[in-house]
């Protein structure tokens, strides 16, 4: 720990992560709340380990960036696309 200098988080990474985060949501409120219960903890979590991160730990904005892909992937991957060919 000789850095005591914490470097910014990217713009652009955390309004995509936002973006996708608010879709999510929407796309979610259309299913049915329960799941959407379970999307709020995620999120909670997801926070935290945001947080982590404007501590110095990058490795955890990395991890919660393929934890919210994979959560996208899942929720894509059961929901038919709409108007559909």
């Amino acid at each position: 720990m000789a850095n005591n200098q914490q470097d910014p988080l990217p713009a652009d990474l955390m309004n995509e992560f936002a973006n996708k985060m608010a879709k999510l949501i929407a796309e979610l409120k259309q299913d049915n709340q329960a799941e959407l219960q379970s999307l709020r903890s995620e999120i909670k979590e997801l926070r935290t380990q945001l947080v982590d991160v404007k501590t110095g730990s990058r490795l955890n904005l990395a991890r919660t960036w393929d934890e919210l892909t994979a959560t996208l992937l899942a929720h894509e991957a059961k929901s038919p696309p709409e108007g559909g060919p």
